[in-house]
């Protein structure tokens, strides 16, 4: 029997439904071991979907194979926009609500700051947890790489953050908006 390459196992792969938990419970550790760490990002955290690996906004349902990092610096090698943030969202079958907080629901807040030269533009992806506090991975830059470092509940001047719009969240002054995941559930393909 023939061995199948990564080309031909990553065409087969499948999407995914994934129905939000009624409470986004907020543990860090879990997203601690080196092999969730370092393969995903701010934004699968905050989707709570560690198997979405280093999925970025408006590409769940993008099979891996077909992701190409020379397509992504070039779409975010610019400061995001609120339009852009909306478009991406959507695609990704979030609901938009730009500045709507509902009371309840596994809901996301998304910043930005300004670019540097010759980098991507971080984003942070915030979430709201179950204890009524939001939370965050801070993105961290490793041999030349963004990542993401332990999720966190405190701004950076390291107070608990109970309104994400009054936390310091250092350079990422750009509010671009807030989002949920549908009760319902989104479609991704895994990509861990």
């Amino acid at each position: 029997m023939e061995e199948k390459t990564d080309f031909e196992c990553a065409l087969k792969i499948r999407p995914r439904l994934h129905v939000p938990p009624p409470t986004v419970i907020f543990n860090y550790k879990a997203w601690e071991p080196a092999q969730i760490a370092g393969i995903t990002n701010g934004y699968t955290y905050a989707l709570d979907l560690p198997s979405a690996g280093d999925a970025n906004p408006g590409r769940l349902m993008e099979k891996p194979i077909n992701w190409d990092s020379n397509d992504i610096r070039s779409k975010f090698g610019k400061s995001v926009s609120k339009l852009e943030m909306h478009r991406d969202a959507v695609r990704d079958g979030l609901y938009y609500l730009d500045n709507v907080l509902p009371s309840e629901g596994h809901v996301m807040g998304f910043f930005t700051r300004d670019s540097r030269a010759n980098s991507m533009p971080e984003m942070l992806f915030a979430r709201r947890d179950n204890n009524g506090l939001w939370s965050y991975r801070p993105p961290v830059e490793r041999g030349g790489c963004n990542g993401s470092g332990l999720p966190r509940q405190v701004d950076f001047n390291k107070q608990p953050i109970t309104d994400i719009l009054d936390a310091d969240l250092g350079p990422f002054k750009k509010f671009l908006g807030f989002a949920s995941i549908p009760f319902s559930g989104i479609s991704y393909y895994p990509r861990t």
